[in-house]
């Protein structure tokens, strides 16, 4: 159950869930400065640890989506599933395995 006066997820990427906390549009804004930061390294593989919501983000941006699809999709997974990130040779980004729990097998 959510607390009282708040939304899980909300419809629109510039609206809160809860009175002071970001919108969709303030983590996109600061994940996408994160990402820029992380793409200008020259790091071959990068682990990253997150939460549902904020993944979802990072992957629409990885695959050059705009911060108004995502109030259309969520591209999320449960806890413990792995996402696997790839860009080629031709700088495509490409989503390997989203969401991915058969290691739990």
């Amino acid at each position: 159950p959510l607390w009282p006066g708040t939304i899980d997820w909300p419809e629109y990427a510039d609206e809160m869930p809860f009175p002071g906390a970001e919108s969709r549009q303030d983590v996109w804004n600061r994940l996408s400065a994160f990402l820029d930061t992380l793409l200008s390294q020259s790091v071959e593989t990068c682990i990253l640890v997150s939460h549902s919501g904020t993944l979802s983000i990072l992957f629409a941006l990885w695959l050059g989506m705009y911060i108004h699809d995502t109030d259309h999709c969520l591209l999320a997974g449960k806890a413990g599933g792995v996402s696997e990130l790839l860009e080629d040779d031709a700088g495509h980004r490409i989503l390997v395995r989203l969401n991915d729990l058969s290691y739990i097998r």
